[in-house]
């Protein structure tokens, strides 16, 4: 067990989640990414992806501390067992986080490197489970609302 700086103790064995909010306000959310390429461990402190929000949640209390500790600690894979084929299986993921300032930013795992979205001037407050968030961004571009020529998915128009 580990003391956290922003409020409870967590034990990085029992305590995992895909979505929360701690009480200075940082929201984190993990959603699926099959991209994903988790690096080999190296010298850093390594964080399974299925503890990645609550350790953000427990040491951090804004975007920028998050980006941060990001420095400090390295994502790495940890298999689910498949007993009828006895095979492990990863389950890429990326996550978006926000705090009460308004700041935002998204990691995301490609080719075994993080990269970080951050920045103000950006729009990085909303993605999907799929693609990485470049391709989101590309896509958004299509629509007339993001400069575009098609309407929106879904939209009212006949």
């Amino acid at each position: 067990t580990t003391s956290s700086r922003t409020g409870q103790p967590f034990d990085f064995e029992h305590d995992g989640g895909t979505d929360g909010v701690n009480e200075r306000g940082l929201a984190v959310h993990l959603l699926y990414l099959e991209a994903t390429q988790y690096p080999v461990l190296g010298d850093r402190q390594g964080v399974t992806y299925g503890r990645w929000v609550r350790y953000l949640l427990d040491t951090c209390a804004t975007v920028t501390e998050a980006v941060a500790a990001m420095d400090k600690v390295q994502i790495v894979d940890v298999q689910i067992m498949d007993a009828a084929r006895s095979k492990g299986v990863s389950l890429g993921a990326h996550l978006a986080i926000e705090d009460a300032s308004g700041d935002s930013a998204i990691f995301e795992l490609i080719n075994g490197s993080l990269r970080t979205y951050h920045g103000r001037s950006s729009n990085y407050t909303v993605m999907t489970n799929d693609p990485p968030l470049p391709a989101q961004l590309a896509n958004l571009q299509r629509y007339t609302s993001f400069g575009g020529e098609l309407p929106l998915p879904g939209d009212v128009t006949p």
